[in-house]
């Protein structure tokens, strides 16, 4: 009889020792993600398309506004690439990690697209007039 009466107390101890890894198990919390776009003067800029993707998974696009942000909410955790664009300026990406439930930050620098332009100006010039030139002519 005292046997039976072990067992549940063998049971309750090796749940009580196994605790402590059940806590560690819990699922990540998603977190926020704020992404600034500047240029390279440091400069925010406004009306960029950013979009974050991990994995399959993908949030936005975002537009930022004058101050140069792009905002995310409900970010799982794990390793997120952001990509921004702008027309007039390279594409650029960042990447970050997102913890349980923290809010993040990520900086890209976006720089101006080279544009490369020529202008071919061909023009000729008029005739000179002969009796003009004579009639300044130093003797």
């Amino acid at each position: 009889m005292r046997r039976a009466a072990s067992i549940p107390v063998l049971l309750l101890t090796i749940g009580l020792f196994r605790w402590p890894a059940l806590l560690n198990a819990q699922t990540c919390l998603p977190g926020t993600l704020r992404v600034l776009l500047k240029d390279s003067q440091e400069a925010p800029i406004f009306d960029v398309q950013v979009q974050i993707a991990s994995g399959t998974q993908k949030l936005g696009p975002e537009i930022t506004k004058s101050q140069g942000i792009a905002d995310f909410v409900n970010v799982s955790c794990g390793t997120w690439t952001a990509t921004a664009t702008k027309p007039g300026f390279e594409d650029n990406t960042g990447t970050i990690q997102i913890q349980s439930a923290a809010a993040a930050e990520l900086t890209i620098v976006l720089s101006p697209q080279i544009v490369h332009s020529s202008v071919n100006v061909e023009e000729k010039a008029p005739p000179v007039d002969d009796e003009y030139d004579s009639a300044y002519e130093f003797r």
